[in-house]
């Protein structure tokens, strides 16, 4: 039985790697340093594991037991089909908004995409990525259906992990997302 110190520990240490893994300290297909992530934040393994558990549910890290972990891959075709999800998974998001939100909560959403516009013209790649995601999480949160919010919770923060390893990236070009459709 995991004790409340552990539970209570799984949520910093998940956020620790995952950004370990933004900030590219952790790079795809690396090896994920147990010993050493426990080690240095002076705590068991256990809060590591279980952090490392709940990334490999979001699809972020592989775990092969027994063996080791590794920041997960993502190939061209993952990402073309990553960003037609985010497209629908949007599409029904705004829909669902523009009935159910208020005023004040489009100007919230309004002042993020500022931010994120703000970020892009200082080359701040990161602050970028971050509002990116918090903009669009914030759309889901204002469909206010829970369903929606959890698909797009999982969907975006694969996308913002690849976005970090891509610079260049923001979204599949039209053409791959039209020419993957047809197919």
């Amino acid at each position: 039985m995991k004790t409340e110190h552990a539970v209570s520990l799984t949520e910093p240490v998940y956020e620790h790697i995952l950004n370990m893994i933004l900030n590219l300290e952790l790079r795809p297909g690396d090896k994920v340093p147990e010993t050493a992530i426990a080690k240095d934040l002076g705590i068991s393994r256990t809060p590591v594991r279980d952090a490392l558990r709940k990334l490999e549910g979001e699809g972020l890290v592989n775990i092969y037991p027994n063996r080791f972990v590794e920041v997960a891959s993502f190939d061209e075709s993952d990402i073309i089909n990553l960003g037609i999800m985010r497209i629908a998974i949007d599409t029904m998001a705004v829909r669902l908004a523009i009935f159910r939100g208020s005023n004040e909560e489009f100007y919230h959403l309004k002042s993020i995409a500022d931010k994120c516009t703000e970020a892009k013209d200082s080359g701040n790649r990161l602050e970028r990525i971050r509002n990116d995601y918090l903009f669009h999480l914030t759309l889901g949160i204002l469909s206010k259906n829970p369903v929606l919010e959890k698909y797009q919770t999982h969907l975006l923060r694969q996308m913002e992990v690849m976005l970090s390893y891509n610079t260049s990236m923001w979204y599949p070009p039209a053409s791959d997302i039209t020419r993957s459709l047809k197919q």
